[in-house]
């Protein structure tokens, strides 16, 4: 019998498993990232396919896809190198996490410790780029709209009207460390932009770029 070996990744993202499945399942989703050209399908029996920068690419088919819990798929070279088609398999687990989701990938059937390896460099790489595009998805207006409203608040000159705006983009218990000031709280922060605008008078806070 023929000995294989099986590589593990773990990573904690900031999407429900909901937002997370549907990456896993979605074609369009799915080259968000893992790149241009890659494609998958949402049942059993599906088509997969991964496009990598180096000209690899990789195929397989989806043998299970449970919504919101589970995807696996099997992988393989198209051109045999390495590893041949349909030789190894591909399991997302995805689990509830009190920041969003818990996803831990599981390649089966290497055929050995250096392909272990050399895999395990690339999902964790995968898994990052994974994180970051079900984040947009999720919360990328939210952050947009927060870091807008925040900006609106270090303008307000009138307190009321700053504490509304305050609320909508500050959480009770945050806190503001900086090289000036050190501040906890929404009723602190209004202290501290009042100070602020006595100090240093008709001076305004201004966005030039995006939210990263």
């Amino acid at each position: 019998m023929v000995q294989t070996h099986t590589t593990q990744a773990t990573v904690t993202v900031a999407a429900q498993p909901a937002t997370v499945y549907a990456f896993l399942t979605d074609p369009q989703r799915f080259q968000r990232w893992m790149g241009p050209g890659s494609s998958v399908g949402g049942q059993p029996g599906a088509a997969v396919t991964l496009r990598y920068p180096n000209g690899d690419v990789a195929s397989g088919q989806v043998v299970d896809a449970k919504p919101n819990e589970r995807v696996t798929f099997t992988y393989g070279y198209e051109s045999g190198a390495r590893l041949a088609p349909g030789s190894t398999r591909i399991t997302f687990e995805l689990r509830d996490h009190p920041n969003g989701t818990t996803v831990g990938l599981t390649h089966d059937g290497l055929p050995s410790e250096e392909e272990a390896r050399n895999h395990l460099m690339g999902w964790r790489h995968y898994l990052g780029m994974l994180g970051v595009a079900v984040a947009e998805e999720e919360l990328g207006g939210l952050a947009r709209s927060a870091a807008e409203t925040y900006v609106q608040a270090w303008n307000e000159e009138n307190p009321g009207a700053r504490a509304g705006l305050i609320e909508r983009c500050w959480d009770a218990n945050a806190t503001l460390r900086d090289a000036m000031s050190y501040v906890e709280g929404r009723d602190h922060l209004n202290a501290h932009i009042s100070a602020a605008q006595m100090f240093a008078p008709g001076a305004r806070l201004e966005q030039t770029g995006n939210v990263d």
